[in-house]
């Protein structure tokens, strides 16, 4: 029955339908907090309103000084156009908003010198401010050849100048470098803080090849200037951007499928990002909005059984809009949500350095059964084609990973919030928050595949069974034994450590039985159901118990014989029990800085020390933060993290914890 469901599923699925929803979304301009993204909020509510779906659009206030939960928000912002014009020594159209939006930064502040010739300058020694200590740009505009975020608390106040140019290419090792999207600009946007020191300037983004093609034409003024100083040392431009910021809206279009008890499911993707953002995340956008019609069609006409449970789905913002839409909800409205699913950079085609269908897992402090459904949706949509044998194949790449933060399953995936969510992603993305990112990349086939899983897992989820456990409890197994083998098969290596792949396998262990036990919160509407599934899931709580034992003396036979564990104790300085202040992971903690100099400096040191040196470090801060329950001991912190996130240490953990109590985030027990 479980598997007949999906199939129905599979079969009514449209990725042509979806592909025509990207094109249209992909055309406006769908900034945070601004009239491109109202304008696409109100066409995403009115194709779901025509499709007969129960739709609204929330709006929250978008203020510099209003917090959702742990998150600060910020002004809205609205951009009419602008310009940047090379006037001298040559001249040439350098950006052009009615071109390409991304010409000017987002959130750029207004400006005019359109009959005002302005100097440009080149900073040749990169975010080093101390090259700069000379520097009088007063009138100026800087030229920099990184990322705006490097420039910001230091560049227009050291050397007064009025804005910035960058030609900045994000390089993604493996994937892409500068020169292979040369004539593409990269998505660069200020993210105000809107504190009293913060510069209020605009920003243009060049391409690389224009990019190049003015730093070779400064090099070579102030080469000239340096030998004949009657010559000018700097290009000129002039230009405008029409642009304003102002206490406004942020909006979220929610969407709803009823159900007949009152637990729910959540989907969230971001609708959000510049135009024309297709993979990211009109794709995933698009994939929701199919989703819902295609399961309103089948349920309405009696091809499949009405919903156990609803089915909601909000289109966002990426983070700024699921902070307030949680808060909204409240403790009681969260509770009723059983788990969730985003949907981000979903409709890719899979060539060109394009990577495969990527279901990211949920952190382990929240263990949950999503995943072996998941899974076991996955290999039903992945039976796409026959093969010269009997089995049918995939004729799609896609994988299975740990959790990964970097979206809003991140926010949701908080013991605190308490929703467990998966992310149905695409990783590589070559075009990757570029001009790039354009219908072009999008292939209806791939959107059909990923609106097949997620439909497929959402149904599944509404509708779970007694009866479908024994299909779930099989994937459960083989999930569990390939996690211990993929443990086990490191004592093969001389230099594996038996004592740290004993807590590894001990970790292993705790939250496969934890997750099994998540069954059991499916089943309480009905009492004899209940206990029947309890007595089910104590049985293979024991069969995991046994299948561990036999895997782990099978290791120590082979590799390990003498092995004895010890278990170890917490060293006192990191036997405090942090608690945390705060509802939803922290996702930007230097909103927390203010005008404060001590924090903001505590914060510099973080990033640009311990943290950048970790492979991960957003996703494992955030694994971090949902350990700290209360009732752990730094100690017992550090070794969940680490053991899940396979890289860290408890020192880095305890510096972590200590800042966030420096930011009176946490306190601390005995």
């Amino acid at each position: 029955m479980l598997r007949a469901a999906i199939n129905k599923i599979i079969k009514a699925v449209s990725g042509e339908r979806a592909f025509t929803a990207v094109k249209e979304i992909s055309n406006f301009h769908r900034i945070q907090a601004s009239t491109g993204y109202r304008a696409a909020a109100q066409h995403v509510h009115d194709r779901l309103k025509a499709a007969g779906l129960e739709t609204r659009i929330l709006s929250f206030d978008a203020r510099a000084d209003k917090w959702y939960l742990s998150s600060k928000m910020f002004q809205e912002w609205d951009c009419k156009g602008g310009k940047l014009n090379l006037v001298a020594p040559e001249e040439r159209v350098l950006a052009d908003y009615s071109v390409n939006m991304l010409s000017i930064c987002p959130k750029s502040y207004p400006a005019d010198f359109r009959d005002t010739p302005v100097d440009v300058v080149l900073l040749e020694h990169g975010a080093d401010r101390e090259a700069y200590k000379d520097l009088d740009a007063r009138g100026k505009i800087l030229f920099i050849r990184g990322h705006v975020s490097e420039y910001m608390d230091w560049a227009i106040q050291d050397t007064g100048a009025i804005g910035l140019i960058t030609d900045f290419m994000r390089e993604i090792p493996g994937i892409r470098s500068r020169y292979d999207l040369i004539d593409t600009l990269n998505y660069i946007s200020f993210w105000w803080k809107h504190t009293p020191e913060e510069p209020k300037v605009f920003g243009f983004t060049l391409s690389p090849r224009e990019g190049d093609k003015l730093v070779a034409l400064c090099r070579k003024m102030t080469a000239e200037h340096a030998k004949d100083p009657s010559k000018p040392a700097y290009p000129q431009v002039t230009g405008y951007v029409d642009s304003s910021l102002y206490d406004g809206k942020i909006e979220v279009v929610e969407t709803y499928l009823p159900g007949q008890i009152d637990e729910e499911l959540l989907v969230t993707a971001h609708l959000c990002h510049p135009r024309s953002s297709a993979n990211d995340n009109a794709s995933g956008v698009s994939a929701g909005m199919e989703i819902f019609q295609t399961l309103r069609h089948l349920i309405s006409s009696g091809q499949l059984p009405p919903l156990k449970r609803g089915i909601r789905m909000i289109f966002i913002p990426e983070f700024s809009g699921t902070y307030p839409y949680l808060e909204y909800l409240g403790a009681e409205g969260r509770k009723r949500i059983k788990a969730g699913l985003n949907l981000d950079m979903v409709g890719a085609r899979q060539t060109g350095g394009y990577g495969p269908l990527t279901i990211s897992g949920v952190p382990h402090a929240l263990p949950t059964i999503v995943m072996d459904v998941a899974e076991l949706v996955l290999d039903e949509v992945r039976k796409t084609a026959p093969s010269l044998a009997r089995e049918n194949v995939p004729m799609f790449n896609s994988t299975v990973v740990g959790f990964e933060g970097g979206s809003d399953h991140f926010i949701l995936s908080d013991p605190t919030i308490g929703i467990p969510t998966p992310m149905l992603g695409q990783w590589p993305d070559p075009a990757y928050h570029t001009s790039s990112d354009s219908i072009d990349v999008i292939d209806p086939f791939v959107l059909h595949k990923s609106a097949s899983i997620a439909a497929g897992y959402l149904y599944t989820l509404a509708n779970l069974k007694e009866e479908d456990l024994g299909e779930l409890l099989v994937k459960s197994r083989e999930i569990f034994i390939r996690r211990l083998s993929s443990i086990l098969s490191k004592g093969s290596n001389s230099n594996s450590d038996p004592d740290a792949l004993y807590q590894e396998y001990l970790h292993s262990l705790r939250y496969a039985k934890d997750c099994l036990r998540d069954y059991e919160s499916y089943f309480t509407q009905d009492p004899a159901v209940l206990e029947r599934v309890k007595l089910r899931i104590y049985r293979e709580v024991n069969l995991f118990e046994i299948m561990a034992e036999n895997l782990w003396r099978r290791y120590t036979e082979d590799y390990s014989p003498d092995f004895v564990y010890h278990s170890k104790e917490a060293p006192e300085e990191y036997s405090y029990v942090p608690v945390r202040k705060y509802i939803g992971p922290v996702n930007k903690l230097d909103d927390y800085c203010g005008d404060d100099a001590e924090l903001k400096a505590a914060h510099l040191a973080w990033t640009k020390g311990a943290r950048s040196k970790l492979r991960s470090g957003h996703s494992f801060d955030a694994v971090i933060q949902y350990n700290i329950d209360g009732k752990r001991n730094l100690f017992e912190i550090a070794r969940e993290a680490i053991l899940e996130m396979q890289e860290g240490s408890v020192e880095y953990v305890h510096e972590y914890v200590q800042l966030l109590i420096k930011f009176n985030l946490v306190e601390t027990r005995k």
